[in-house]
């Protein structure tokens, strides 16, 4: 008998980074349903995923219920200065549960309990009875959880997080990790750790001492600064944090383990889903189109699946192979001015190169320089210009979008560009001339800070 492979989703996850990624969309009953239907097409491609690789046997996804937790009775300011949800997400709450209920997998919430401590509770119950256990998420408070049996999968990557990950990112290993969390805090939470402690002295000092309390009992015998000025002034607040980010692992399980056991999703109550919204592009994959007709935005999204929508079923005239994902719809002078400095380079690579780098490196030299940015703890600025400097401030509340490009010099000279999209035209921003590196880790960081300043289940 092979053993129980329970998957465990962080639908709050999945939640915010759906209506992050998607532009404003709208059903055929005219709702808002950006984040319904990016949803339900990750979730959608995660069964998939795993349903090939014939792993799980067992899968819940996990939310957070409206309301405080428990940790806000411990400490009343505990996520007290996050905003509410956005206007047009708030509808698309209980959407997204239909979402989930359609594909037949269990959608478990509890008041008064975060997502979190739902997950580690049913990880330490299945672990228990000798299953392995996957949480599908990229929270770093569940990377306490990490152990032999339980592992991370990162969904937008693919990548299984195992302990190294841990190390890699914060200095020590999973089981030291809230350790950590609890010295230097956490500021989407509110969490407040001790004052100048970020994760690097965190790290250091739980490498050496092992524990906050073994921390504290040595801060007045460390060489005098204000780390251990801090350390002592602040314990109290060290050990509170400490406390708040501990996940709880004892939590009354609403649904007994083997309500989770794996199924074929049974078609009707998806369809009947699809059908409703109008999601036209996703019935493509059950062989049926629905009654209505989508949104030009939504059709934009139709285009983009194109190539792995199933035929129609109503037959058609041979037509010589054509794949939509190899043509590109020009709508900006800027993005024309890309495809034609691309067809220069496919036609003339040579001398174009040599052009590039006898003009080029001024131009892109002038313009990074032209540029900067700085990261506050509500939004981010951007500078920009040489003679007449414009700034553009970014709340990260506001952010819709985040994503990283680079045009044919760009490539030519090994950098990229951060664009930035938000709810307002005004807001939105671009930073050029970054390492390819630097620019993926300023788009996940912003990203993760858009999630946090805009979760308000």
């Amino acid at each position: 008998m092979s053993q129980n492979h329970l998957y465990l989703i962080d639908g709050s996850g999945y939640i915010f980074r759906a209506y992050h990624r998607l532009p404003p969309l709208t059903n055929i009953h005219d709702e808002p349903v950006g984040a319904v239907y990016g949803y339900t097409t990750m979730l959608w491609k995660l069964a998939d995923a795993l349903h090939k690789a014939d792993g799980p046997t067992h899968m819940a996804v996990i939310l957070d219920a409206s309301g405080k937790s428990f940790r806000n009775d411990i400490y009343p300011q505990y996520k007290a200065h996050r905003p509410p949800a956005p206007e047009d997400l708030v509808p698309q709450f209980p959407m997204i549960r239909d979402a989930t209920r359609a594909f037949s997998l269990p959608c478990i919430e509890v008041q008064g309990l975060e997502a979190d401590d739902l997950i580690a509770s049913y990880a330490h119950a299945a672990l228990a009875q000798g299953w392995k256990v996957t949480i599908v998420s990229t929270d770093k408070d569940l990377m306490q959880l990490i152990q032999p049996g339980v592992d991370m999968l990162d969904p937008m990557k693919s990548e299984r997080l195992g302990p190294h990950a841990v190390i890699e990112k914060f200095g020590v290993g999973p089981d030291r990790l809230g350790e950590v969390l609890g010295l230097m805090g956490d500021s989407a939470d509110n969490v407040p750790g001790v004052p100048g402690i970020g994760p690097k002295t965190a790290a250091k000092l739980v490498q050496e001492f092992g524990t906050v309390d073994a921390v504290l009992a040595a801060a007045p015998e460390m060489k005098p600064s204000k780390m251990r000025d801090n350390l002592v002034e602040f314990a109290e607040q060290a050990r509170l944090s400490r406390v708040l980010v501990e996940l709880k692992c004892d939590a009354p399980l609403p649904e007994p383990l083997d309500d989770f056991l794996l199924k074929e999703v049974p078609e009707p109550p998806l369809r009947a889903f699809l059908e409703h919204h109008g999601f036209a592009s996703l019935l493509k994959r059950l062989g049926g189109d629905g009654p209505g007709k989508p949104d030009h935005q939504t059709m934009k999204l139709i285009r983009s699946e194109a190539k792995t929508a199933p035929p129609a079923s109503v037959p058609e005239p041979e037509q010589l192979p054509f794949d939509l994902d190899a043509y590109v719809c020009v709508q900006t002078v800027e993005a024309l001015d890309a495809w034609i400095e691309e067809a220069t380079l496919a036609g003339v690579i040579a001398a174009v190169g040599l052009l590039i780098l006898v003009i080029g490196w001024p131009w892109i030299g002038r313009r990074v320089r032209s540029w900067g940015y700085s990261e506050r703890d509500d939004d981010l600025v951007v500078g920009s210009g040489i003679w007449f400097r414009r700034l553009v401030v970014v709340p990260y509340g506001r952010l819709q979008l985040v994503d990283v490009k680079a045009g044919p010099i760009d490539r030519a000279f090994g950098l990229t560009s951060v664009q930035l999209h938000t709810a307002a035209a005004t807001s939105d921003a671009a930073i050029p001339g970054l390492e390819p590196q630097v620019a993926a880790d300023l788009r996940d960081r912003l990203a993760a800070r858009g999630e946090q300043r805009s979760a308000g289940l």
